[in-house]
């Protein structure tokens, strides 16, 4: 009966969530996260946007993200840091994006690796329910072939690489809270 009791009181929460912010640019995304002691939880988002828009506009990408969280408080409430990896396969082009240029006449397909820190915050909605803001920056590096242009197919840079600091993980998500005490 003492293990039992012991059991309850360390029982694991177990969270589903989607962020909407992937949402918004049709990435199909989901996440688990779980608790494994008072202040502590693992979490594992995947995301994948399988879509070609018209004209042969893309932003076609796999991505997996794992991330242990240190919590502030206690699991699932309020704030946390965090440490992530990152990793996933990519192939866009024909979109106008002020911080890509080159993206809206050249298309680019390659894969990446990367981790970093972040901060998050969670709020409680409800018994089950919670809302989760976070902000990563770290490091990705990735190598990829670059296209003339989004419909062609003519190679202008083959196995070409390239090391990215700055933001690496941005979310709003909805948050499901099983076990919930």
């Amino acid at each position: 009966m003492l293990f039992c009791g012991i059991a309850e009181a360390h029982a694991q929460r177990l969270a589903v969530k989607s962020n909407l912010l992937y949402d918004a640019t049709t990435t199909v995304n989901l996440a688990l996260e779980a608790g494994f002691s008072a202040r502590w939880s693992v979490d594992l988002s995947g995301n994948l946007n399988p879509w070609t828009f018209s004209g042969n506009r893309k932003v076609k990408h796999w991505l997996v993200q794992p991330e242990i969280r240190r919590w502030n408080c206690e699991a699932f409430n309020r704030g946390f840091w965090g440490v992530h990896l990152l990793g996933g396969q990519y192939n866009a082009g024909g979109f106008r994006v002020p911080l890509l240029p080159t993206l809206r006449h050249t298309r680019y397909q390659g894969w990446m690796v990367g981790g970093g820190i972040s901060y998050g915050y969670h709020w409680y909605l409800g018994a089950h329910w919670n809302l989760e803001a976070t902000v990563g920056l770290g490091y990705i590096y990735t190598r990829y072939d670059r296209f003339e242009c989004y419909r062609c197919g003519r190679v202008t840079g083959r196995d070409e690489h390239h090391g990215y600091w700055g933001p690496t993980r941005i979310g709003i998500s909805v948050v499901y809270l099983f076990n919930h005490k």
